[in-house]
């Protein structure tokens, strides 16, 4: 799957907005409206493009025919090169949530079969709802990008366009976020908003920042 540009990247969240808060996903005629397109062949061309990239599918003669086939955020993590460098995303929030970004800021190099197979991306910590397992503000969660994890395991979870950080569990009347610090609530999601939850990873690794003593 090809990386979205800027521009592509920013219709592709405008259609996955439209369609959580519409329940449909846009016409033509609105994407040209919003990003000020004087034609809707522009859009078509953009269309195209996020399509042949695995992103959409467009089905064509129908007003409403983008199909979402992938979350943005599922994507977020780039292969491992052959120096083993983990791209480094952005921050993820150890108690509330914060917005997720997508932008590698930098990488983080790690030994050759340090980790084991898979795809990983690191995250700067903020917060310390996880610290009585050793997760603190300043640390960098290095993350294995995978959609499902078992109950009981820490993970990156996108609600909507925030990320957290916390200990999965999903029954069947609900979804709950643990903490790790008990001065900060769980937070629970029910089954009916549960669509609106992805999961980005399961932790795998920490680099703990440096503390003076």
């Amino acid at each position: 799957m090809g990386t979205l540009t800027s521009i592509q990247k920013s219709i592709f969240v405008y259609i996955t907005k439209h369609l959580d808060k519409e329940g449909i996903p846009p016409t033509l005629d609105e994407i040209a409206i919003n990003f000020q397109y004087k034609s809707i062949n522009t859009v078509r061309g953009h269309l195209r493009l996020i399509a042949k990239k695995g992103y959409i599918k467009v089905h064509p003669g129908k007003s409403r025919g983008i199909q979402v086939l992938k979350a943005l955020m599922d994507t977020i993590p780039e292969h491992l090169s052959c120096n083993d460098q983990i791209p480094i995303i952005g921050k993820i929030a150890a108690g509330a949530p914060i917005f997720a970004c997508q932008e590698a800021e930098d990488h983080l190099k790690v030994p050759t079969d340090f980790l084991g197979s898979g795809e990983y991306f690191a995250l700067h910590v903020a917060g310390d709802s996880m610290k009585n397992i050793g997760i603190n503000t300043g640390d960098i969660a290095i993350i294995r990008h995978q959609n499902i994890v078992e109950n009981g395991e820490v993970a990156a979870v996108i609600l909507e366009d925030e990320a957290t950080l916390k200990r999965f569990f999903k029954y069947t009347d609900r979804v709950e976020l643990q903490s790790e610090n008990p001065d900060f609530p769980n937070i629970i999601i029910p089954k009916s908003d549960s669509c609106h939850i992805r999961i980005a990873g399961k932790l795998a690794g920490l680099l703990i920042r440096k503390i003076n003593v």
